[in-house]
């Protein structure tokens, strides 16, 4: 497996683990090509379909992320397949983040971006170079005859429980720890040192023999 499809597995799996943390408000609709550089995201949260928000709501909201050739140290690009009327949403649907892209950052925090502009939240909401100049100029008529219109909901990431280890048929003692790592999703597990036998990985289910 290539380096851009292992970061690419990773960045699928950090989804995955955001959606259960959003109680599935949004999922991976579909991906494309080898590796995978199209991922179709369904998000339910909210949104402005068109000026005649709050009258009119779209509750769920597709978005196209495109990797390029050189990601992760490219930028990705974000597009809103089903419109939405934004500040910071070009009319072509392409989104303006307006934050410079690190390579070492997830295709999760993107998508939590993704779901703050979708929702109008505030704290990222970029007035000062939007990419539609009438739906700032929509937004702020809006916001000031329904200020509790926006945002249109809240991002609110429940934590999950940190995995641990268990073991089965694991023989030996000593209470050093030390880490090893699940051979099939990659995950850190502490384990005891000077013992040896088979280990579940609690994240993916893989069973597998360890010696420390």
């Amino acid at each position: 497996m290539s380096a851009l499809s292992e970061r690419v597995k990773q960045d699928l799996r950090k989804i995955e683990e955001l959606a259960k943390s959003l109680d599935g408000r949004i999922k991976i609709k579909s991906t494309e090509g080898s590796p995978i550089n199209k991922i179709v995201l369904e998000i339910k949260y909210p949104t402005a379909p068109s000026k005649a928000y709050p009258d009119k709501v779209q509750d769920t909201t597709e978005v196209k992320i495109e990797l390029l050739s050189r990601y992760p140290f490219q930028e990705p690009t974000a597009t809103i397949i089903t419109p939405i009327y934004h500040p910071n949403v070009y009319t072509s649907g392409k989104i303006c983040f307006g934050t410079k892209w690190l390579p070492t950052q997830g295709l999760d925090l993107l998508t939590k971006r993704i779901i703050q502009i979708i929702t109008f939240d505030e704290t990222i909401l970029n007035e000062k170079s939007p990419a539609n100049s009438d739906a700032l100029r929509w937004y702020r008529g809006a916001i000031s005859k329904n200020p509790n219109a926006f945002p249109t909901d809240k991002l609110v990431v429940r934590e999950t429980k940190k995995t641990t280890m268990s073991w089965k048929n694991v023989e030996g003692g000593g209470e050093e720890r030390t880490l090893v790592s699940c051979p099939k999703c990659n995950a850190s597990l502490r384990v005891p040192v000077g013992k040896s036998g088979n280990v579940f990985c609690p994240k993916c289910n893989e069973k597998f023999f360890i010696r420390t």
